[in-house]
């Protein structure tokens, strides 16, 4: 069998599909490249790893001595809690308003970890609609961050319930009527990603780097995973790093496969596996529609895409090759960037990346002009963000909150964390 499931003898396929000059553009631009990268950032942690000790120690320390580390609000704590990591210097965005009223009306004490300072009016603003706020330094990206808001959460003396970790790097909820929370709190798993990102679909070969992993954006535990030795070990020990390479595989990873080499159950609300699925079943005019909605910002796919569609015709050959490519588009990026027509509006996908990288750009225009056509499907704020998000790369001006960092290319499908 094939990668995707069929026969080997779709590898005729794939040579009448792709040509020669479009499979050596696509080995340049994401094998070589990748590798390239690889060995840069590999070369970048071993020069970290002679100082950063040292850093962590003294992060650790001061932790400890500043007691005003955390401000405090009137609330008493709920059995559920959330650790909300952002990091926005030029202060608090409008979504992030909706994202913490969103977690306040679903009964979650939310701990707000900033890793930049926050401005007076935004910490008046946000005490009321948080447990408690923690200003940290901007040391080991979302990583560092959770781990000083998970070890502050699990040492104070009440009882937690349910513990949910995110962060800024995605657009949540889409909109205030949102159940997305409630049907994470309903499932029979201990630990629930929202997303779960696969590197390969072929099944005999996810082990090792390969293994499926959930996307650290946003993360559910309850109580018996939280009692779990293993959760808290993974937190105390954990070594941040400002090595972007390092803290993917040191930190979201290698924390899902801790969890679930413990025995715990974990259960992902979205993957690749459903659109899989999706496009192997239908049939006919469908395929045409699915493979025009697809996103890539791979040159040779789009001119494959382009020449496929000009020749369509309603019979199974056709069929075969567009399903084909559908695949091979998907897999050259994760499927919220390549699908996303699918993912928002069949699958009523929640949340929105915020990454700037090209493939997610193409994303985000196949979006706003959906939103624009179904603005009863999400939140003007967030729509006006995707816009100024659009605006600002049609002009290359940087984000004010730099929220919308690349996707590195060696974690294969895998979405980056912010740069925090």
């Amino acid at each position: 069998m094939g990668e995707f499931g069929w026969p080997s003898g779709m590898q005729n396929i794939k040579c009448e599909l792709i040509t020669v000059d479009a499979e050596l553009n696509m080995l340049i631009n994401n094998k070589i490249k990748r590798e390239l990268l690889r060995i840069l950032n590999q070369m970048r942690s071993l020069i970290m790893n002679t100082y950063e000790p040292y850093k962590r120690w003294k992060h650790a320390r001061n932790r400890s001595e500043n007691p005003n580390i955390c401000l405090n609000s009137a609330h008493t704590r709920k059995d559920k809690v959330a650790v909300y990591l952002v990091f926005q210097p030029q202060g608090l965005m409008t979504s992030t308003w909706l994202t913490l009223e969103h977690l306040n009306r679903k009964g979650y004490s939310t701990l707000l970890v900033s890793n930049s300072a926050l401005t007076p009016e935004d910490k008046a603003r946000a005490l009321p609609l948080c447990w408690q706020i923690m200003q940290r330094p901007n040391f080991g990206y979302d990583f560092g961050g959770y781990q000083d808001g998970v070890i502050a959460v699990m040492e104070s003396s009440h009882t937690i319930q349910q513990m949910l970790i995110l962060n800024d790097s995605i657009w949540f909820p889409l909109q205030r009527q949102c159940d997305f929370l409630d049907r994470i709190e309903t499932s029979d798993a201990g630990f629930v990603g929202a997303f779960q990102l696969e590197p390969t679909r072929d099944r005999s070969k996810m082990q090792g780097k390969k293994r499926p992993f959930m996307g650290s954006f946003f993360w559910h535990f309850k109580q018996p995973v939280l009692l779990n030795p293993v959760f808290m070990a993974f937190w105390r020990n954990y070594k941040a790093t400002s090595s972007k390479y390092a803290t993917i595989r040191r930190g979201e990873r290698r924390f899902t496969h801790h969890l679930l080499d413990a025995g715990i159950v974990g259960e992902a609300m979205y993957s690749r596996l459903e659109f899989d699925r999706w496009i192997k079943k239908i049939r006919g005019p469908d395929v045409r529609q699915a493979l025009e909605r697809l996103c890539t910002a791979d040159a040779a796919l789009s001119t494959q895409r382009t020449a496929l569609l000009a020749r369509y015709q309603l019979d199974e050959a056709w069929e075969t090759e567009a399903k084909y490519l559908a695949f091979l588009i998907t897999k050259s990026q994760n499927i919220i960037a390549t699908a996303p027509l699918y993912m928002v509006g069949d699958l009523k996908l929640p949340f929105l990346k915020k990454s700037g990288d090209e493939a997610n750009l193409l994303a985000l225009q196949e979006l706003n002009v959906f939103f624009t056509n179904h603005p009863e499907l999400i939140d003007t704020c967030v729509l006006d963000e995707i816009r100024q998000v659009l605006h600002r790369r049609s002009n290359k001006q940087p984000s004010a909150n730099q929220s919308y960092s690349p996707e590195e290319p060696d974690a294969n499908n895998a979405m980056m964390p912010n740069e925090k």
